[in-house]
């Protein structure tokens, strides 16, 4: 009804496509999305739902681009750095995703999934040390996160550190019990 009085209402073309995801109609949803852009370009929670959507349907260089626009439109917006941070990490481009989320992290330093993910580019980077403190620093503020407990306990164990990394599971282990990859690494150890 909201479209049907006024055609050229971003936000109404937002939350179309918001139900339409819901929903499980992405290409629709994409639609609104790229409509709600179109009458707004600095809208940056449409960018954002639109980079999302295309990476559910596995367009990778199109959501990365998406989020590329959103982060120099608005970037101030944490949400948009740490989710192209992910996108580039998950497209094997690892420094640029890193110094991404360092952007991100600086504008919401309390983000334990993006500590995360930068560990484990410096894990990948072959700094084990500095991959160790982003695991740390991702745990002490999600004690729960159980890809952190993984990636700590696992890195511990590669770099030789068996009685810490034991220990490790062990707590990834309190916080998760009934994790079967934490209760299987910890059977290894």
């Amino acid at each position: 009804k909201a479209l049907a009085l006024d055609s050229a209402l971003p936000n109404a073309h937002y939350n179309l496509g918001i139900i339409h995801r819901e929903r499980g109609d992405l290409d629709e949803a994409m639609a609104c999305f790229r409509q709600a852009i179109e009458q707004a370009p600095d809208f940056a929670v449409a960018h954002l739902a639109l980079g999302n959507a295309l990476q559910d349907t596995g367009r990778q260089e199109e959501a990365i681009a998406c989020l590329k626009t959103l982060v120099s439109v608005s970037p101030d917006f944490p949400q948009g750095q740490f989710n192209l941070g992910f996108a580039l990490k998950g497209a094997d481009q690892g420094q640029e995703a890193e110094a991404v989320l360092q952007r991100g992290l600086a504008l919401t330093p309390d983000y334990a999934e993006a500590w995360n993910v930068v560990g484990e580019i410096q894990r990948d980077r072959a700094e084990p040390e500095m991959a160790l403190s982003s695991f740390r620093r991702a745990l002490e503020l999600k004690p729960g996160l159980s890809a952190a407990h993984m990636n700590f306990a696992t890195l511990l164990r590669d770099t030789g550190q068996l009685i810490d990394s034991e220990a490790a599971f062990s707590r990834a282990l309190e916080a998760n019990p009934d994790d079967a990859g934490l209760h299987n690494s910890l059977g290894l150890i």
